[in-house]
């Protein structure tokens, strides 16, 4: 499907008769003011830059903080391997590696499993109506922990499902069944907001602010109506997971503990579960999260002469929602100058649907997304 161009890349679109081409890095360099947070700090491993000289006279200079930046590197690599005299085009040593080791760098991480025309922009199914398969189980579990601190051991009788992120929750104690709605927002990508009513007492309620991050999950909880706030961290390692609960009430900590999870057998992560990864995606990794989530990840390194490619795939999965998250960072780096040619970060959301077919979504996640992603799949769902 054809898309309107901005002036810029049309340019880019029209290289051709390469004459020069750097590939360097800015040090110190930060994301764009929309792209980070209120204390965001200098990116450490620098900017990536191009400079290109072609045709009879011109010149352009973008860096990967630049729109158009992917498309550049990408039409760049092609018109380099169609160039019968390679030797004619300057380039620096280490830019020469990256350009020669280019059919590494452009390989697509998804196989080309997918067609851009058969894409859609309008979902069968909206994320949000997921929303409260995927959080009240995390409810669940926060209450359930939290009981103990209040001396009652409470237990969840029931949930039930609701619309948009609304839900209840039964909870059991002693000779006494108490019902609590729970609501769940979405406030970014990967960001929520959960609030659960009339939680532990009447006139009383558990609000919660829970952030994913490529290899963690962190939940900050509080009860302002007893000064009591606490904060739970997950963390995802090659070789374990761990879990860090800390609570304080009125100024005091009253609880810190922490827990270490082995990985999940991989003989016991089931074809519907698997069914929710990228495809060909085989997790080197997976743990088991208390309410039943499941985090996956997958790393893999080639080297091509002085070049190296990393992929990293890490996947969130709701199992009682049939939905998962993908995170995935692609970098390709000179190893002699430590120079970065792309760094490709994709954001794909996988559900199942009602009818068993599964419905994919490639999100645009800015800058890191290559040209190809960017102009052909981000924004599109797909049905397989």
């Amino acid at each position: 499907m054809l898309h309107r161009m901005s002036e810029r890349e049309i340019t880019v679109r029209k290289i051709k008769n390469l004459r020069m081409v750097s590939v360097y890095e800015f040090t110190a360099a930060v994301q764009k003011p929309d792209e980070r947070g209120p204390e965001a700090e200098p990116n450490p491993a620098g900017c990536t830059a191009m400079t290109v000289m072609y045709g009879d006279n011109e010149q352009i200079t973008l860096s990967e903080l630049d729109e158009c930046f992917e498309e550049l590197c990408e039409q760049v690599m092609n018109v380099y391997a169609d160039t019968k005299n390679r030797d004619s085009v300057l380039m620096d040593a280490g830019t020469r590696a990256l350009m020669d080791a280019g059919a590494a760098i452009r390989k697509d991480p998804l196989g080309g499993h997918y067609d851009p025309k058969a894409g859609t922009p309008i979902p069968e199914i909206p994320f949000d109506a997921t929303m409260s398969k995927r959080f009240l189980p995390l409810a669940e579990y926060l209450v359930e922990e939290l009981e103990g601190l209040f001396a009652r051991e409470g237990r969840v009788k029931d949930r039930i499902v609701g619309w948009r992120g609304k839900g209840i929750l039964q909870l059991h104690r002693g000779h006494m069944d108490t019902s609590h709605m729970v609501s769940t927002e979405r406030f970014s990508d990967t960001n929520y907001r959960m609030f659960i009513a009339e939680y532990p007492d009447s006139g009383q309620s558990l609000k919660a602010e829970i952030k994913f991050d490529p290899a963690r999950m962190d939940m900050v909880f509080a009860i302002d109506e007893i000064e009591f706030s606490g904060e739970m961290e997950f963390l995802f390692f090659e070789k374990h997971m761990d879990v860090r609960i800390s609570v304080t009430q009125k100024g005091k900590e009253i609880c810190f503990e922490t827990q270490r999870f082995q990985p999940y057998p991989q003989e016991e992560f089931g074809e519907e579960l698997r069914k929710l990864l990228p495809e060909n995606i085989v997790p080197t990794v997976m743990y088991r999260l208390p309410w039943g989530m499941f985090y996956a990840l997958k790393e893999t390194t080639e080297t091509s002469g002085k070049i190296s490619r990393n992929d990293i795939w890490r996947t969130f999965l709701y199992p009682d929602a049939g939905y998962s998250e993908t995170l995935s960072c692609t970098v390709v780096k000179n190893q002699t100058t430590q120079v970065m040619l792309r760094k490709n970060n994709l954001r794909m959301i996988r559900t199942k649907l009602p009818d068993g077919r599964y419905q994919t979504y490639f999100d645009d996640v800015g800058s890191g997304m290559t040209g190809h992603y960017r102009t052909a799949m981000a924004g599109k769902y797909f049905i397989s």
